[in-house]
């Protein structure tokens, strides 16, 4: 009997010291095991582009000039890709101007088609307007619809 309780009381210490904690972050105030957890409060300026960046955390947003190409996996408020620059949109952005190229995977609130820009969608996007053209590819969402078949639209 005291070598199946010398048993139970290992076992259940080392079920003990296995389990991992969570850490949630609600309205900036951490709750739960969040030892070595920072949070990001401020956000990177707008920029202007004209090379290859890559964003990531919170950011006011980008201008992506000719010959530039920016790929945004954080949170971006506005990001406008000029004639000759490119984007990809892995993360959120609350407003995209395209007048070259843009592909988004991620979430995007509005898009604004300029000068024949071209978007192609995979991911989820709240409208597009404007002047170009939108690709959206199977299983992408435009305004709360889900795409059955890719089709291209002009605008």
């Amino acid at each position: 009997m005291r070598l199946f309780l010398l048993l139970l009381s290992l076992l259940s210490t080392s079920l003990a010291t296995g389990a991992s904690a969570a850490c949630n972050i609600v309205n900036g105030r951490a709750y739960g095991d969040c030892a070595g957890v920072t949070v990001n409060t401020g956000s990177t300026p707008f920029q202007v582009i004209g090379t290859y960046r890559s964003r990531s955390g919170i950011s006011e947003g980008a201008q992506v000039l000719s010959g530039g190409s920016l790929s945004v996996s954080g949170i971006a408020d506005r990001v406008i890709v000029e004639q000759g620059g490119t984007a990809h949109i892995s993360g959120t952005v609350q407003r995209l101007e395209v007048s070259g190229v843009a592909h988004v995977s991620g979430t995007v609130n509005s898009i604004l088609l300029r000068d024949s820009g071209c978007v192609i969608v995979e991911g989820i996007v709240g409208g597009i307007s404007g002047n170009g053209t939108a690709l959206l590819e199977t299983g992408s969402a435009d305004a709360g619809r889900p795409t059955g078949a890719t089709h291209e639209v002009t605008y």
